[in-house]
């Protein structure tokens, strides 16, 4: 078996290597041995076409987001109009700041007003700090203010 195979089934609890000491440490002629030119080019391949992302320009790419991605809006304007109109669909934003500045309570406005939208919502808490009764305090704001919005955008009734 040739030492490539040999070395990617070795447990990897035997081995305490960080990447770095794996890649300065490579006999490449040795693991390479029996693999032909031809398998690590189709290999080569195949990982490229499974793993890594398409090469785009950076304006091709700005088009995409701003036409194609799905806008997930936060429950607050001011912040929604910082972020182009809300969080980007999978894509991992991070909010961080003083203790007390409203992270967590961005996070739980963005979570209730995304399950109001019918969204599913996983909201994972580190930090303990996640309060049901607050959430369920912001759903009664939002579901007013949407209350309002609605009837005021309600077409007048003609008197018949």
């Amino acid at each position: 078996m040739p030492k490539l195979q040999l070395l990617l089934q070795e447990p990897i609890g035997k081995r305490h290597l960080t990447v770095e000491q794996f890649l300065c440490n490579l006999d490449t002629n040795s693991i390479l041995e029996g693999v032909s030119e031809q398998g690590l080019t189709e290999a080569l391949s195949n990982l490229h076409q499974h793993v890594a992302p398409p090469v785009q320009q950076g304006l091709e790419l700005l088009n995409r987001l701003q036409t194609k991605a799905n806008i997930v809006p936060t429950g607050c304007i001011s912040v929604d109009t910082l972020l182009a109109g809300g969080l980007r669909e999978g894509h991992l934003t991070e909010f961080y700041g003083e203790p007390a500045s409203g992270k967590t309570q961005l996070c739980t406005t963005a979570a209730v007003a995304s399950a109001m939208r019918g969204d599913r919502v996983l909201y994972i808490d580190t930090t303990g700090s996640f309060s049901s009764r607050r959430a369920a305090a912001i759903y009664n704001t939002l579901n007013s203010r949407l209350q309002v919005l609605h009837f005021m955008l309600l077409p007048a009734q003609s008197a018949t």
